[in-house]
């Protein structure tokens, strides 16, 4: 649903000192968990923040002075966000994503940063060891390859035993120790799988005690703040599972490893910023395993390197990066060392002991990452660790002792993973309709959650395509998973092709819907064109083919200048809306009452918007409503009009959605504008989801997406319907005759309700969460979409929503009366608030 939001920034937290409000911003890539201590480092030194990152759910979001929905790696997005404005610096934290991003938008406004050269240098494997054989520095035999013949020669050259891993991803994605040849298919297809290039690089297996050196580059000086000994898993995947610093090394032997940096970053021609080198001690000294122009992420800069050493690093590359004169203090020669949790395969129950370990004397921090219900995969990369706990003290025996005590004391209760549905269901695996196939789901967020289990339920294979950072809850559900940038829809196809999937598919989700496009088009696939999709995601595209095929929509005028949007206020009036053009949901779009609200909004759309597209649009005072479809072959198999709830506080924010609309004329009036619309837009073989709003007896098109809607609606049809909504989506995607289920389906006689937890007054971090023990079965879902340790700072967008209710009644009033009553008994503890 389309909601209008404040052109104002969002409050500043309490912690921070008052900014001035025309300071430029530090531009900050990235509002993942791991992004959050810089922006919180930032508001301590009184900057002000842009964060940008593709997903607006992003904790981060709720924290920037400024947020726009742009990928961290693209650039001509970035600089279009950036082209007319002033930035104080640009930077991140822990992750090699976005370096050759912050390289690009540094220089195009003169501002301090690695240059693109040496960006690509360190991000890319292949460049960076041929960098490093030219200069002469100890390193693994390497060879690419991206085909399976190039491979075994790769080998043949390199050694067996080797590593195969892709040229640019990170977190020990992909990566996997080869012994025999028979491995190298398996070993090409998992290192490819994260990658966002069709290459892998196959390295000589290093033998030794693996360190890293966490780096700061001074006026050219390189100053390693700490070494690190690192724990891993060892083959065939190398995961990290602790760290300590300082390292446990002669003096001798931590010379060489700082002039093996020394010798790493003056060949890529880096003198600027941090840098995190790992290495290799073998019997004949020092090699490197690779390197970065970023800090380390596994929380080894914001929590160890301050633990071991008193040294605010974070604060210092912030400051660094906005051009101050920056000086690194001497170590306080303290300790610090972090164990991450793990457990065996199965679905997580609890975590017990947590609050005792956060209580031993020495423990900084305990972090869990994820939540009861979520399913425990193998140890394959660092998303798959549930957890970590931090320690420090005056020497390196006492933290490692202190760290792994705490660690001891958490138990982590495991389920064992129940048969799924589709086993429960069809005792011959046989019978499955979608046994032996594969989709592509776009997305791994909660809204694809259900989405993912109807995949597996068919028997299919469920492969979700999603920035692995975070991580998303889809990646413990799905069977793979392909690290990619939905922004990028050709690199989205190219990993569909070589992932060999028969299908694709998505749920509650705009920002890929190109890429689902570009998959259907590059592979012949059913679903929405990449056509369609684009005029579902640019809503100045959308109006004008609405307008040409003659259907309702508010009347609007594109603008780009301070003229021009002068003449639209004119002409459309007052109030109206302001909308930046390719930006979905709310995100951009105000309602403004003066000519000066509307220059605000009108600034602050086209700097959220990627491209600069801003529509004024007649602001239309009525009633918002919906309605969800299905297209199959052309034909509408459903139109289901459904009514809308707003959040209470004079916020037009739908928490809420019901089924009937009461007034009948306006729900066949709907109907009639929906199919319309379809038609006009080329919606084929996919869901529907429609914003309509009613006005001086008139139906008008707010907008509308070929996916279903998100925020309880599949659930809600299913109410309705009496079937599995998200199963119906899949089964148009896979061509597994739709009119025969649809056919079969048990409508529901009386009303639905779906209902968003919500708590505007909710501020503190959960400590637990109370849930019903039995649903009525008038409940067709509760779910919840925040858990233990998550931070609540009240309700201001969908975003913050808690959870969801879904309900069955005779009527609506008697919907509300259960929904309400099921709410109650969802409570959430919180501390600090």
């Amino acid at each position: 649903m389309t909601a209008p939001e404040s052109p104002t920034a969002h409050a500043p937290e309490a912690d921070r000192p008052a900014a001035v409000d025309d300071r430029p911003p530090v531009l900050i890539l990235g509002g993942s968990p791991l992004q959050v201590p810089m922006i919180r480092a930032a508001r301590r030194l009184g900057m002000r923040t842009l964060v940008v990152d593709v997903d607006p759910n992003v904790p981060g979001a709720a924290l920037a002075d400024e947020f726009a929905a742009v990928s961290t790696t693209d650039v001509e997005g970035l600089l279009a966000l950036t082209r007319d404005r002033e930035l104080a610096g640009v930077t991140s934290v822990g992750t090699d994503r976005p370096v050759r991003a912050i390289a690009a938008v540094a220089q195009a406004h003169g501002l301090p940063a690695v240059s693109p050269e040496t960006a690509a240098a360190c991000t890319d494997k292949a460049l960076m060891l041929q960098a490093v054989a030219r200069a002469g520095v100890p390193h693994p035999r390497f060879a690419l390859a991206t085909d399976l013949a190039e491979l075994r020669s790769a080998v043949a050259h390199v050694g067996l035993p080797c590593i195969v891993k892709p040229l640019d991803s990170s977190g020990s994605r992909g990566v996997v120790q080869v012994d025999t040849e028979a491995d190298l298919p398996r070993a090409l297809e998992y290192a490819l799988a994260p990658s966002h290039e069709p290459t892998v690089i196959v390295e000589e297996l290093l033998v030794g005690r693996e360190i890293s050196c966490e780096v700061l580059c001074v006026d050219g000086v390189y100053r390693v703040l700490a070494t690190t000994d690192k724990d891993t898993t060892g083959s065939p995947h190398f995961i990290e599972t602790g760290h300590t610093q300082p390292a446990d090394l002669d003096e001798e032997t931590l010379a060489a490893a700082h002039a093996l940096v020394a010798q790493c970053l003056a060949a890529v021609g880096m003198h600027f910023g941090p840098a995190h080198v790992e290495m290799m001690l073998t019997d004949n000294g020092p090699a490197l395993i690779e390197f970065g122009s970023r800090m380390a992420g596994d929380f080894v800069s914001s929590h160890v390197v301050p633990g071991s050493t008193d040294i605010d690093f974070i604060s210092l590359v912030l400051r660094q990066a906005c051009g101050e004169k920056i000086e690194v203090p001497p170590s306080s020669g303290r300790a610090a060392a972090i164990r991450f949790l793990t457990a065996p395969e199965g679905v997580l129950h609890a975590f017990h002991g947590v609050e005792e370990a956060r209580s031993l004397p020495g423990v900084d921090a305990v972090i869990t990452l994820a939540e009861p219900g979520d399913e425990i995969t193998p140890l394959h990369s660092s998303t798959d660790r549930l957890g970590v706990v931090v320690a420090s003290a005056a020497d390196r025996a006492t933290a490692v002792a202190t760290c792994e005590r705490a660690r001891d004391l958490i138990r982590i209760e495991v389920d064992p993973k129940l048969p799924s549905p589709a086993d429960a269901q069809a005792p011959a695996t046989d019978s499955l309709p979608a046994r032996g196939r594969r989709v592509l789901i776009i997305g791994a967020g909660r809204g694809q959650l259900g989405l993912i289990r109807a995949v597996k339920r068919l028997g299919a294979t469920a492969v979700v395509a999603s920035l692995t950072a975070g991580p998303p809850p889809g990646l413990k559900e799905a069977d793979e998973a392909i690290n990619v940038d939905l922004l990028d829809p050709d690199a989205v196809a190219r990993q569909a092709r070589l992932a060999g999937v028969d299908a694709v598919a998505t749920s509650c989700l705009d920002t890929g819907l190109e890429a689902l496009g570009a998959v259907v088009d590059e592979l012949g696939l059913r679903g929405l064109t990449r056509a369609a999709a684009r005029l579902c995601m640019d809503k100045l595209a959308m109006k004008r083919r609405l307008v040409e095929c003659g259907v309702s929509t508010a009347p609007f005028r594109e603008v780009s200048t301070a003229e021009e949007l002068a003449a639209a206020v004119s002409e459309i009036g007052l109030p109206a809306m302001v909308k930046a053009a390719d930006l979905q949901g709310s995100a951009g779009v105000f309602k403004v009452g003066t000519p000066d609200e509307a220059r605000v909004a009108f600034d602050r759309a086209k700097s959220l918007s990627r491209h600069g597209a801003v529509i004024v649009e007649r602001f239309l005072d009525g009633h918002e409503f919906g309605a969800q479809a299905l297209v199959h072959d052309g034909e509408l198999l459903h139109v289901t009009v459904h009514g809308d709830d707003l959040a209470d506080g004079g916020l037009p924010i739908p928490i809420g959605h019901h089924v009937p609309l009461q007034d009948a004329d306006l729900a066949a009036q709907a109907r009639a504008v929906t199919g319309a619309a379809v038609t006009a837009l080329g919606l084929n073989n996919c869901a529907v989801n429609i914003d309509l709003m009613a006005c001086d007896g008139q139906v008008y098109v707010i907008e509308l997406t070929g996916r279903a809607g998100a925020n309880g609606l599949p659930e809600l049809m299913g109410a309705v319907h009496g079937l599995d909504y998200y199963e119906l989506v899949a089964r148009e995607a896979l061509d597994l005759d739709v009119t025969a289920a649809w056919a079969g389906r048990a409508p529901w006689p009386g009303a639905a309700l779906a209902l968003m937890l919500t708590d505007p007054a909710a501020h503190g971090t959960v400590v637990d969460v109370t849930v019903p023990t039995d649903l009525p079965d008038w409940a067709v879902d509760l779910a919840l979409f925040r858990g233990r340790g998550d931070q609540l700072d009240g309700f201001s967008s969908s975003n913050d929503c808690l959870g969801q209710v879904v309900v069955r009644g005779q009527d609506l009033a008697q919907c509300r009366q259960r929904a309400a009553a099921l709410a109650a008994q969802v409570s959430f503890n919180l501390q600090g608030a």
